[in-house]
């Protein structure tokens, strides 16, 4: 059997794209190499409890047409 020729171009080109970026990745390793990034400590977090929080204002909804403000029903605690 004889392969298709149509395919040929196609496989042509994306070698031709992959050995030009070749260069590319080399610069970006070499670059890499010469001036790495410094590594910097993760901070760390400690939960306390401060106590609990108190609602300071009356949730509601207003909206377009809405006279009379609604108040929301309570959420639930975590």
């Amino acid at each position: 059997m004889e392969k298709s020729q149509p395919h040929k171009p196609i496989y042509t080109v994306l070698i031709v794209i992959i050995l030009a970026t070749i260069p590319c990745y080399c610069l970006g390793f070499g670059a890499l190499a010469i001036h790495p990034q410094p590594v910097t400590p993760t901070p760390t977090f400690t939960a306390t409890a401060t106590g609990t929080a108190q609602p300071t204002a009356t949730p509601y909804l207003v909206g377009p047409g809405t006279e009379v403000p609604r108040t929301l029903p309570p959420t639930p605690e975590q």
